[in-house]
């Protein structure tokens, strides 16, 4: 599934309790949201790159999927100008600050660590035993439902999508049109795209309630966890919420 093939592929399984994972994981974004020195910073980075090795998961998609995230934190860009300090430059009469590129790192340093945390907490556990674990939880069945359809039919939309382009391409359509044509073309085809995911969803239902699967996960129940996993989650979560109040 190309949607799954973005998520870094593991050299071996890790056998981690997904409620382990996923508690990790949160623990890492909070403690890494809570971090404004840059040597801290560094060693959270490090943290990350041993357990990815630790876990099996592949170190250089790890680092090439994370630096998608890169172009939305340029939203905190404006803080560069905005924020009042020390003159750094000027730019079309805006004037920069030290403080203010300072937060800008910040930001872009907090987003990249974030995402690499939680790509290895769902290379880790698996994409789909990762929103299991999420269920098991306290996320709400439905939501918990969801999430694991639509990771399991988002490549199938893109196939029809894929499909329609295709049908349109084999008619003889030009594909030079005005901005205003391919705008126009672009919405009748997400309004035909719609009707059709809005088609597969109701037969999707109808097929789960024929086979009583709905109001639980399609994973089928997890164990409960072990007495390792419990006393490192525990300690996990003191750990982190220590380090949020200190911080």
């Amino acid at each position: 599934m190309p949607i799954l093939n973005w998520i870094p592929s593991r050299k071996r399984e890790s056998g981690l309790d997904p409620r382990l994972v996923v508690i990790v994981t949160f623990c890492a974004i909070a403690v890494c949201k809570a971090t404004t020195t840059a040597l801290l910073l560094l060693g959270i980075q490090l943290v990350i790159v041993v357990s990815a090795g630790a876990v099996g998961v592949r170190i250089g998609p790890l680092y090439s999927r994370s630096l998608l995230v890169l172009p939305f934190s340029l939203a905190a860009l404006p803080l560069l100008f905005s924020v009042e300090g020390t003159p750094l430059f000027q730019l079309f009469g805006w004037q920069a600050s030290v403080e203010g590129g300072r937060r800008f790192l910040l930001i872009v340093c907090h987003c990249w660590l974030c995402y690499q945390a939680m790509l290895l907490g769902a290379a880790a556990a698996g994409p789909f035993r990762f929103i299991q674990g999420l269920g098991r939880l306290g996320l709400p069945l439905k939501l918990v439902e969801i999430l694991e359809l639509a990771l399991r039919y988002t490549d199938l939309l893109l196939d029809e999508a894929g499909r329609m382009r295709r049908a349109r391409s084999c008619r003889g359509e030009s594909t030079n049109l005005p901005l205003g044509e391919r705008m126009r073309y672009s919405g009748q085809m997400l309004g035909t795209l719609f009707l059709r995911t809005l088609d597969r969803a109701e037969r999707v239902q109808l097929a789960m309630k024929c086979r009583g699967l709905g109001g639980r996960s399609l994973q089928g129940d997890l164990p409960s966890m072990s007495t390792g996993s419990l006393i490192a989650s525990l300690f996990i979560v003191v750990f982190s919420a220590g380090y949020l109040l200190y911080a």
